[in-house]
């Protein structure tokens, strides 16, 4: 609080009072006097604040103060609320929409506002048309019926913070859509700029049984959901847009440092929706997945920077089903799944012709999933289905990490899944192994051991450039560490001998290396017949030999292979 010098005023003497008239920012001070308080009084009328200042103690007396009159007191160095309204709080606050609004700040005081879903809808109820903002103080706020907003004007509720605003589920309510609704069905009654922070949704589910999401922005345009906690729903956390309806969605939504735990269905559940960004959410303990996106049409969301654990399906999935259409260019980007039951991350359409593309895995790190999966279902990433198509999975890291050795492979393709890019990952320590593929995607550049980058292919993949490796490659189950190759011109002359022996060069041959030759036609005859082996470090002997000494077969260039 700014302690303004009365004297900057006029006023020369040991007190005097300041009155701010709230709805129009009109402020005046007054003699330190009975009178001067009687006067401010007069000026605020039914709402505004009046300050006393020092050396006023014992010259005022307060008198009936109307319910929004605030008298401020500075004692012992800084201001207290004065009178028998020491607890006394504004349910209306901010510049002026109206004479019979004052303002568009509600504050739930239990008072005017009762800490209730009744009050908070009452408070919404109360602001202008143009919206305004919620004010819920700490406590316990019991919802019996859901509080649903289809106002045009932006609205913002703020809490005092995770675990200080509550807002619960009565016993028995089975309110059965959310305890908070933004938008209705059918397209109709799109909300904008909705702003939802610092306070905790409970549902109650040990107390209630009909499903609902605890916070729903069924049909937003534009809308923020900050620093809040979703939990003990009967199915969804946080859920935005509806994936029931086609024609109810919801754009532009943010949602950070939320966290969604010990929900009966999907922690965070994003349906029918488009242009949405996650970041630095906690999903934890939920009955279903821990990132839901899919259903309806759902395109250009964004997933950075969270976490899924102990989920009781994937981490993070997305999926088409009957009556969608596409979910495409999603990004997942920096996020942990880690010791969930399914998949870490899963992209899967089962329905023909219900595509998925360009979904992006890049820099996630999947570790020890698929604690209650099956052989299918246990895995760091899984692209699964006919129809997802032009994903990429890259720069990420899948491995079992914590001994049980649960997840099965780091990188799965099933079901014809194909056209996908899976490159540069590190895929080490799963139980199984690093990949099991199918269909034709392109693969390389993939960590499958401590120590070397393999390619474990099921079915056949393509590469359209060239495959390099620093460590060796497996082929047909063996182990090929390095391919050397070397030529030289020859010219055997065996006329006179039965055999002759020229050498190649090949540097890095050794000893009982694998050697393969490759024969110029022209010095190929009918008689004439030759061999190749490494003769010493870094040789390669070349043998011709024709028993009937009858040719000089032409020279040319021999090529040599040595496989170590």
């Amino acid at each position: 609080m700014l302690l303004v010098p009365a004297a900057a005023f006029g006023y020369t003497g040991n007190c005097a009072i300041w009155a701010h008239k709230t709805g129009n920012f009109t402020s005046k001070f007054h003699n330190g006097n009975q009178a001067g308080f009687d006067d401010a009084k007069s000026f605020v009328g039914t709402n505004g604040t009046i300050w006393i200042y020092p050396g006023c103690d014992g010259q005022i007396t307060l008198g009936t103060l109307s319910d929004s009159v605030l008298v401020m007191q500075y004692q012992s160095g800084s201001w207290v609320q004065a009178g028998a309204r020491a607890t006394m709080t504004f349910p209306r606050l901010g510049p002026a929409s109206s004479a019979a609004s004052g303002g568009a700040i509600r504050i739930m005081d239990g008072v005017t506002f009762a800490q209730t879903g009744a009050g908070l809808s009452a408070a919404i109820s109360d602001l202008p048309t143009a919206g305004g903002t919620i004010i819920a103080p700490q406590g316990e706020y019991s919802f019996s019926v859901a509080v649903t907003y289809t106002g045009t004007g932006a609205i913002k509720i703020v809490g005092g913070g995770p675990g200080v605003t509550v807002f619960k589920q009565a016993n028995s309510a089975n309110i059965g859509t959310g305890l908070l609704v933004f938008g209705g069905l059918a397209g109709a009654n799109e909300v904008a700029n909705v702003s939802v922070s610092g306070i905790t949704f409970d549902g109650n589910r040990a107390n209630n049984t009909t499903n609902f999401s605890a916070l729903f922005m069924r049909n937003v345009a534009g809308a923020d959901v900050e620093n809040c906690e979703f939990q003990n729903s009967t199915d969804i956390g946080l859920g935005i847009g509806d994936g029931s309806d086609a024609n109810t969605s919801s754009f532009y939504v943010r949602v950070r440092s939320c966290y969604a735990h010990n929900n009966e269905g999907n922690g965070f559940d994003m349906a029918n929706s488009a242009f949405g960004i996650f970041t630095g959410n906690v999903a934890r303990f939920n009955g279903g997945v821990g990132f839901f996106c899919g259903h309806g049409i759902t395109y250009d969301h964004l997933y950075s920077n969270n976490l899924s654990e102990a989920n009781g399906n994937d981490g993070f999935q997305v999926t088409v089903g009957t009556g969608d259409t596409v979910a495409k260019r999603i990004v997942y980007h920096g996020n942990i799944a880690r010791a969930d039951s399914l998949n870490g991350f899963r992209a899967v359409s089962s329905l023909a012709g219900k595509q998925i593309n360009n979904v992006m895995y890049i820099g996630n790190e999947a570790y020890s999933n698929g604690v209650a999966g099956t052989a299918n279902a246990q895995n760091g990433f899984l692209l699964d289905g006919a129809d997802v198509t032009q994903c990429v999975v890259t720069g990420n890291r899948a491995l079992a990490d914590d001994g049980t050795t649960t997840q099965k492979y780091g990188v799965m393709t099933r079901n014809s899944a194909t056209n996908n890019v899976i490159s540069n990952n590190s895929l080490e320590a799963n139980n199984t192994g690093a990949t099991s593929l199918v269909g034709t995607n392109q693969v390389y550049g993939n960590k499958t051991t401590a120590s070397s980058e393999e390619f474990p292919i099921v079915g056949y993949a393509t590469v359209s450039d060239s495959l390099r490796t620093n460590k060796g490659l497996y082929v047909g189950g063996q182990f090929v560490n390095k391919i050397l190759r070397a030529s030289a011109a020859l010219d055997f002359d065996l006329t006179a001998v039965t055999c002759q022996d020229l050498t190649i060069t090949v540097t890095g041959a050794a000893l009982n290396d694998e050697v393969s030759l490759g024969v110029p036609a022209g010095a190929v005859t009918t008689d004439a017949t030759y061999y190749a082996w490494v003769s010493a470090a870094n040789t390669v002997t070349v043998r011709a030999c024709d028993g009937a000494l009858a040719g000089n077969p032409a020279s040319g260039t021999f090529k040599v292979t040595v496989v170590q």
